[in-house]
């Protein structure tokens, strides 16, 4: 029978230790990926808000994570049904310097 010394075995149990705490630490570093992205993302709809507003049919903005991936951070424009023409899809992505976008087609808000 072979015996390990005594600084292999701490070697061997340090790469276990790491082995076992990668996607732990993967996680940790995307999801402070995904806040500063979050956070850079909410600072252009704050800075953009009123003149996105403003577009005809426009009812609301928002950050979030898109609908299609949950693994990405959008900026959200919710636009009225059927008004969600590609010139106005090109004048919010032009107002909010091409940051990942989604046009959510809505029937309107109400408050409940």
């Amino acid at each position: 029978m072979r015996t390990i010394s005594s600084s292999r075995r701490l070697v061997l149990a340090a790469c276990a230790f790491v082995v076992t705490l990668s996607p732990g630490v993967a996680r940790s570093t995307q999801n402070q990926e995904m806040r500063a992205k979050v956070r850079e993302l909410s600072a252009i709809e704050k800075r953009q808000r009123e003149d996105v507003l403003r577009l005809p049919g426009v009812e609301g903005i928002g950050t979030g994570l898109s609908s299609s991936n949950a693994d990405q951070v959008v900026i959200r424009v919710y636009v009225k049904e059927g008004q969600a023409t590609p010139q106005l899809r090109a004048q919010i992505a032009s107002l909010l310097g091409n940051a990942p976008l989604e046009i959510v087609e809505t029937s309107g808000f109400s408050a409940r």
